[in-house]
Formats: structure tokens, sequence, C-alpha cells
């Protein structure tokens, strides 16, 4: 500091206005010197250092895996400020904004990389299927740059943006990140129904195959193969019933090609004729099939060799013989055994048997429903509706005289 021309008195009052920036709290101290051989003085006040509000950041990433719709993301969090021994970091929770985005967490996520922390945050505790939290080791975690980094496993349902917000403490706002997901739409394959109903031959059935392709198919050859082992065999060609629908033709059967060397050759083609047919479709496919025991005659048909198989079941009972079984049908009166056979099987059964057997009564959930051996198909409506693939060594109690 110098002074002017004039010098200064004895009694002069210099004030100096300084501007000081601190980085903790304490006493500035300053000492000044009139003359370098003159004894120095020193003076001090005291300041107080404000420590910066937070800045908390978060970065977020996702990187699709080899499953289709499922990704592998992580979330990196920066809380801007130290944290003390057992504080939570809480992701998505409450009081914070949920994640968005069109995904879920399909399991717990890991700390996967953790900086300036002298342990590792745990546990992790999945709250919901889009939310979870984990807990500051007991050393804390010092300091305003430290990070923790959480890898997570994330389905989508569609494309866009997923994005997540953390907070450690509620008076710090949360802080959000986001990552791009796309989806993608999974391939269509076809889909089939199938059903069997027992014919006056015993052990012989008319199964309905029906096929939808789901997309637009031009003329070429569906192959449809019998899963085996299984209880029956075709014993009649197939054929495409008129009922089908949505073909610019009414494909035809055919003998079956090679399907892979996986499944082998089909038991038929379907062959699918000028015009192709819609996504729509329904091929309909009548089927004699001979069943040699009770379970289920499935099949699987491809709509192209390389394309996904769908495969479809339907029941069937093997009867031995069309008798009465499992104990003695009284001359007069009621008895009780056992029978195996369509609804046309027992009647016919019944009205071979010696004595005739006037009715027979059989439970379907918790109640009693009775046949009548010779009657009218309407009177046997009931029954043969809560018996619709027939009885399968089921009890009954059949009435003679």
């Amino acid at each position: 500091m110098s002074i002017g021309g004039t010098g200064c008195s004895a009694s002069a009052v210099v004030a100096v206005t300084e501007t000081i920036t601190v980085t903790s709290s304490g006493s500035v101290c300053q000492t000044v010197w009139i003359t370098a051989a003159m004894p120095s003085v020193s003076t001090c006040a005291n300041v107080t250092y404000s420590p910066p509000a937070p800045n908390p950041s978060a970065t977020k990433t996702c990187t699709p895996t080899s499953t289709p719709n499922v990704y592998t993301c992580t979330y990196t969090v920066i809380p801007g400020f130290p944290a003390a021994p057992g504080d939570v970091l809480h992701i998505n929770e409450p009081p914070g904004p949920p994640m968005t985005g069109p995904g879920t967490l399909t399991s717990t996520p890991v700390v996967s990389v953790v900086s300036g922390c002298n342990e590792v945050p745990t546990p992790v505790v999945l709250s919901s299927s889009t939310s979870y939290h984990a807990t500051i080791g007991a050393s804390g975690c010092p300091g305003t740059t430290w990070s923790v980094q959480f890898t997570e496993t994330i389905a989508v349902t569609a494309s866009g943006s997923i994005c997540q917000s953390f907070y450690l403490v509620a008076t710090v706002p949360p802080v959000t990140a986001c990552a791009t997901v796309t989806y993608t739409p999974p391939a269509l394959g076809p889909s089939a129904t199938k059903t069997c109903v027992l014919t006056s031959t015993p052990n012989v059935y008319t199964c309905t195959y029906t096929i939808t392709p789901s997309v637009a198919t031009s003329p070429g050859a569906w192959l449809v193969q019998m899963v085996t082992p299984g209880p029956g065999t075709f014993t009649a060609p197939s054929v495409v019933s008129t009922a089908t629908s949505g073909c610019g033709t009414l494909p035809v059967v055919a003998a079956g090609t090679f399907i892979s060397p996986q499944f082998g050759t089909a038991d038929y083609n379907v062959n699918i004729g000028a015009g192709g047919c819609t996504a729509a479709a329904a091929v309909v496919i009548t089927e004699t099939v001979t069943v040699t025991s009770s379970g289920q005659i499935c099949q699987t048909v491809w709509i192209t060799a390389a394309g996904p198989g769908v495969t479809t079941c339907a029941d069937v009972f093997f009867t031995k013989s069309l008798v009465f079984s499992g104990g003695t049908i009284a001359p007069t009166g009621v008895s009780i055994v056992s029978f195996t056979g369509s609804t046309k099987q027992l009647d016919a059964a019944g009205a071979a048997n010696t004595p005739k057997i006037v009715t027979v009564s059989a439970t379907a959930d918790g109640k009693l429903i009775t046949y009548v051996i010779g009657a009218p198909a309407f009177v046997n409506t009931a029954f043969n509706a809560a018996f619709p693939a027939g009885l399968n060594a089921t009890l009954v109690i059949v009435k003679t005289g």
C-alpha cells in the first residue's frame, strides 16, 4: 500500500476493503509493516465456510442381450455430497418419481462398480418391478465425487426411453437419467386346435385339426406330424374339410415330405393352392385315428420347414371291450360298476347287456346325471354334455328291470 505525498498523521486510520474467498471455517489473519525496520502488527477475523449445494448426477446405458427384448442396463449415480453409514440410495422409490418407459426389472440389480466408498452398498433390495434401494456401508462414502454403478436386467414391451431417478436424502431433489431401447416384435407363428370324437367303431376317432397360419402364406406345403410315441395312428387318409376359410383355393392333403434331421418326415402335407391363404385363414382337416391306449393325440404343424412349429393335443380313451366292469349287475334294481367308452358305446353296451339296462347314472361336478339307454339324443343332452369325450373307468349306477 502506498501513502501519498503529504503522508499521514500518527492518529490516521486507513481502511482497506478486501474480497476474500474461504475454503473452510476459521480465522483469516493479516500482518502489516509501516516500514520494514519497524515491528509488525497482526490482526484476525473469524470466517465461516458454507459448503456449496450438492450437485448430484446420474447416467444410464442399455445394451440388448441375446434374448429378444431383454436389455442389460447400467445406472450410475453420483450423489454429490458425503454419505453417512446406513444412508440409503433410493432408485425410483417414493417420494421420488417412478421409473418411466416401456420396461420392467426382471431381477434384483447388482452393484457392479463402486468408487470412493470403502464398502459396496448392500443389500440391494428390489422393492417392485420398477424400483429398488441399496444401503451405504459402515464407513460411509466421503467427499462429493463418490459413485455407485448398478447393473440391471430390463425386459421391454415397446420402443422408447427407460428413465430412472435416484435420491439419497429427501432434501436433495431426485436426479433422472434415461436410455433408449428398441422393441423387436416376436415372429408370428401358426396356431392350431384339435378335437377328437369317438366313432361307432370301438377305439376309432374322427379328429378335427384346424390350422391358422397367423401370417399370409403363398402356395406351398404345410407339414403335419403326429407326436410319437402316442396312443394312436392315422388309419385313413386325412382330408381338407369344406369348412376351411381364408384360402384362395381349397388346400389338399398330400404325402408328407422331409421336415428336418431332428423331426424326419411329416405324416402328411397340406398343400396350399393358388391364391395362398390369409393370416386369419382356418384350414380344417378331418382325420381318422385308431387308438391303442388312453392319452393325448398330439400333432405339430410347420407352415414352413424352417419356421417355428406349433403343437396341439386332444384327449382319447381306449376301450378294451363294450362291457361293464368292476362288479356284477343285478337282474333287477341298481348296481354300481364302471365303464370306459363313449356315450354311443355306453348305449350299445346297455342295450346288449343281459338283463337289459334301463338307465346309467354318473356324477359330474357333484351332480348325478342319468343316461337313458335307447332314448333319443335330446333326452340325454345333459349326460352327453357332461362327458363329451366319453367315460374313462368311471363309476356308474346302472338300473335293470
